[in-house]
């Protein structure tokens, strides 16, 4: 017989719906937009041709309506204790719209959940995991989410999301 493991979660529309609120962040991950660019130097992940070509469920350009969101996942072990060998999991989504002198500030990172050990979980496993981020995850790609902003307080306008390297395993999920 096994111990249930209990695994804390962190809705990503709950995080998107309190950095909304903080005034300059619409404004934050809009700046790409209007960045000064040089002819075949990248310099940020905007950059890049991905970027550019990443298309919504209808085939048009993600990037195109404001506030479409990009992410990175990010899933990072560590020992939580000195004393015996336990690794704890931490999945964190970055939003790569932001400029890379703020994205990687703790106010602008979303902590999804903590994954209990002793040990990293087999891929399988993982997957019971991130059932509620997928969730998540696809109702942003698809525009199922509405929020109000710092500047647009009374009146909720569209977040849309998707994350790249995880896109292709959720989308057919």
């Amino acid at each position: 017989m096994y111990a249930n493991k209990v695994s804390a979660f962190n809705s990503i529309k709950y995080a998107l719906t309190v950095m909304f609120s903080r005034p300059g962040f619409e404004s934050a991950i809009e700046a790409w937009r209007y960045r000064t660019r040089h002819n075949n130097t990248m310099y940020d992940i905007y950059d890049g041709q991905f970027w550019n070509e990443f298309k919504d469920r209808d085939g048009n350009l993600f990037t195109s309506q404001a506030r479409s969101l990009l992410f990175t996942l990010n899933v990072d072990w560590f020992q939580s204790s000195k004393r015996t060998v336990y690794s704890v999991g931490a999945v964190y989504l970055t939003i790569n719209n932001l400029p890379r002198s703020i994205r990687y500030k703790k106010e602008n990172i979303i902590l999804v959940c903590v994954i209990p050990g002793p040990r990293e979980p087999k891929d399988m496993q993982i997957n019971n995991y991130l059932q509620v981020l997928v969730k998540d995850l696809k109702e942003l790609y698809y525009g199922d989410f509405f929020t109000c902003t710092a500047e647009s307080p009374n009146a909720p306008v569209q977040v849309r999301a998707g994350d790249w390297d995880f896109r292709p395993r959720w989308i057919n999920h």
